[in-house]
């Protein structure tokens, strides 16, 4: 089989350009949102309700889970950690509202809130070797740095299940 190969600086902006494509219509999300099954959401798809992705959402937001941090934190994974009721303008703001106060007690005016896609970029590559396990381990067959492995990045970003090895 011939693939289309490509640099690995083009293949992780294109996975990038791809993802923010199917995740957020072209557009990445700098403030957090209410996701399609009521978890709060920010970037490119980042849940973050999930442990895994909202501590290095949080990291790169400057929130810690140790020292003077650890009570603020633990006041964010309690919002982050809840399914809201989706659609619903009010819910959202309140959400933003109550992520907004716990980053303003912690410094003065911080928002919860990316202050540009270059954040949200640094946390998805942080994120991306783990769909990237995910691909190899179910279709070790398809190279690397490949558009055919964009597409199955992009299925194990949007469903994990898919790519399971068989029998899991």
């Amino acid at each position: 089989m011939n693939y289309n190969t490509l640099t690995q600086t083009q293949y992780e902006q294109r996975r990038f350009d791809l993802i923010v494509n199917v995740e957020e219509t072209g557009q990445v999300k700098l403030d957090p949102y209410i996701d399609s099954k009521g978890n709060v959401t920010i970037g490119v798809g980042f849940n973050l309700h999930a442990a895994s992705v909202r501590d290095k959402v949080l990291t790169k937001l400057g929130i810690s889970n140790t020292g003077t941090d650890k009570q603020y934190y633990d006041q964010l994974v309690k919002i982050l950690s809840k399914k809201y009721r989706t659609g619903d303008q009010n819910i959202l703001a309140s959400v933003r509202q109550d992520l907004n106060t716990v980053m303003s007690q912690r410094t003065a005016g911080a928002t919860f809130a990316f202050t540009n896609t270059q954040q949200a970029r640094d946390v998805f590559d942080q994120l991306a070797p783990s769909y990237e396990t995910k691909v190899s381990t179910r279709v070790p067959s398809v190279p690397s740095s490949t558009g055919e492995r964009l597409t199955l990045f992009s299925l194990a970003y949007n469903s994990a299940a898919t790519l399971l090895p068989v029998g899991s």
